[in-house]
């Protein structure tokens, strides 16, 4: 254990410089959750009367690390700093998704329970410029082309808009449909919309309104409110913009309209709002 201690270089640190390793902040997520709940076990804390989980040290790096940790599974650590009689205290309120328990410990792990509300969730809080700088897109080689980034951010918006749109008809819970989500996309791309549909959201029925034997009319209007999700391109919505704008297509509260590449065709997403009656914000 000692020799252990002293290659992992955590051999006589003070309670201040307490860290996790290194190997251990990517090992295998089974291990990862270990690693949580050994932590949160000793030194965490969950609230019976709101479920709320804390977790606190007096060193710095070991709060990064930990909240490391709780965003490689998906949760948040917000880090709070509160001043002691001793040392400057780091103090975090951590959310994990439904299916994680990150309590080991019988008195604890018994108190804690899944949030019914408020899942983590993290939104943008701020934009700044860096001028202007050459870009590229690219992908990876797993079953959804993903990678994360930065503080587990995921850098595609595929996946996670249909994450939201399956999730929408579940709310629904066999509720009648309100009308199709309206997705807007380069021609280029219409195809490989359909494609990642079928793919990761097989409940969710697609109509793809392009091509020379897209259907007009009552036909479409019809066929458009038997599906979840109606694919055109920006092309088509121009054209289109009429049948696409038909009360029985636009009507209710909770359809989305999708606008893939939105900063790049900006003018022409706009345009459409506009003209379908809805209003960007």
């Amino acid at each position: 254990m000692t020799d252990a201690l002293r290659r992992l270089e955590l051999m006589g640190c003070g309670s201040h410089e307490k860290f996790i390793p290194h190997v251990y902040k990517f090992a295998p997520v089974a291990e990862r959750l270990e690693m949580l709940r050994g932590l949160l076990d000793t030194d965490g804390h969950v609230r019976p009367n709101d479920n709320n989980v804390e977790y606190c040290t007096v060193s710095r790096q070991l709060a990064e690390d930990v909240q490391f940790l709780v965003q490689s599974l998906g949760g948040t650590a917000p880090i709070r700093e509160k001043q002691t009689t001793g040392r400057l205290a780091y103090r975090m309120s951590i959310a994990l998704p439904g299916d994680v328990n990150p309590f080991r410990l019988a008195r604890k792990a018994d108190v804690y329970h899944p949030r019914g509300k408020y899942p983590p969730s993290r939104a943008i809080v701020e934009i700044t410029s860096v001028g202007e700088k050459d870009t590229q897109c690219i992908a990876v080689d797993a079953i959804d082309y993903l990678y994360v980034t930065d503080d587990f951010i995921v850098t595609h918006n595929t996946i996670q808009l249909i994450a939201l749109l399956l999730h929408e008809r579940e709310k629904r819970n066999g509720a009648p449909r309100l009308g199709p989500t309206l997705l807007f996309a380069p021609t280029s791309v219409v195809g490989n919309w359909s494609k990642e549909l079928s793919r990761f959201a097989k409940p969710l029925k697609v109509l793809v309104h392009h091509g020379p034997e897209r259907l007009h009319d009552e036909p479409f209007v019809k066929a458009a409110a038997e599906h979840d999700v109606v694919i055109t391109s920006y092309a088509l919505a121009h054209r289109d913009v009429v049948l696409l704008g038909t009360r029985e297509i636009v009507q209710g509260k909770r359809e989305f309209f999708v606008a893939h590449d939105a900063h790049i065709h900006l003018d022409a997403a706009l345009k459409q709002h506009a003209r379908l009656g809805f209003t960007l914000s």
